[in-house]
């Protein structure tokens, strides 16, 4: 774990705020109890709020009293979950940390992605993001929507977009991109860790959709130049703006009498 990140021990809740306010933390782990037994959730909830960018997971036993604080904690905002003994040895911690950071990157993307799509693509690329690693299909999206999968080809048609097929592609590379800023990370061993059969196969893509090699893509600052260049590429496109997904479930919510929602964006703890 130490080859993956610096690690910062924290013995409170007021020194785990300290690091991140410090820039120390790039991510948290952090039990949800305190020595006290009381529960960190306004810790939580204020790290996920003025710090979205940082994911927060929650280290806990597979107890029952374990499950509860992994809800709660989940609830308050916790990306993901470290399982005592279990996900903390060896280099699993290192993959659950990789993830999560993909997980907020990939929230970050999708939110601003969808004030320039309609909301049904939206869901769409949101699914592309989550599954990146499987890696993911139109079919699959299609399946989880419950919809036909030449609907959404329709509705990217129809908003003058680039096929499912096409931004399904661009997600792929975000995130394998996120994967390789890290330097001692081979484009073969990130590319294959994404689902791509080889490193190879990776080049080619990027190269196809974006001209780039990995090392250009690299000095231009890796998985934000794409970001940046599909954010531009659906500007150009789009009929207007659109809600996103949060106002719009937002308006929804108030529509039928119920409130707000939440939000859901190396090592502390």
């Amino acid at each position: 774990m130490r080859s993956y990140a610096k690690l910062v021990f924290c013995d409170d809740p007021v020194a785990l705020a300290s690091a991140v306010t410090d820039g120390a933390a790039t991510a948290i782990i952090t039990e949800w109890r305190d020595g006290a037994g009381l529960t960190i959730e306004s810790t939580v909830r204020s790290m996920r709020s003025e710090y979205p960018n940082i994911p927060v997971l929650v280290y806990a036993p597979l107890t029952p009293e374990g499950a509860h604080d992994m809800l709660a904690a989940a609830r308050a905002g916790a990306v993901d979950v470290i399982i005592a003994n279990f996900d903390d040895v060896g280099i699993t911690l290192g993959r659950r940390l990789a993830a999560a950071q993909a997980t907020t990157l990939s929230d970050r993307i999708v939110e601003r992605l969808a004030t320039l799509v309609p909301l049904p693509v939206a869901q769409m690329l949101e699914y592309f993001f989550r599954h990146a690693r499987t890696p993911p299909s139109v079919g699959g999206a299609a399946a989880a929507l419950q919809v036909h999968r030449k609907t959404l080809a329709l509705h990217c048609a129809r908003a003058g977009l680039p096929s499912p097929s096409a931004l399904c592609c661009w997600a792929r590379l975000i995130l394998t991109s996120h994967r390789l800023e890290d330097p001692g990370r081979t484009t073969e061993h990130g590319a294959i860790e994404m689902g791509f059969p080889s490193g190879s196969a990776f080049r080619n893509m990027l190269r196809r959709y974006t001209g780039l090699s990995p090392q250009d893509l690299r000095e231009r600052g890796g998985s934000l130049c794409l970001a940046e260049m599909l954010t531009a590429q659906l500007a150009s496109r789009r009929p207007g703006l659109y809600p996103g997904r949060r106002r719009a479930r937002r308006e929804k919510s108030a529509a039928e009498g119920g409130g707000g929602g939440g939000a859901v964006s190396d090592v502390t703890s």
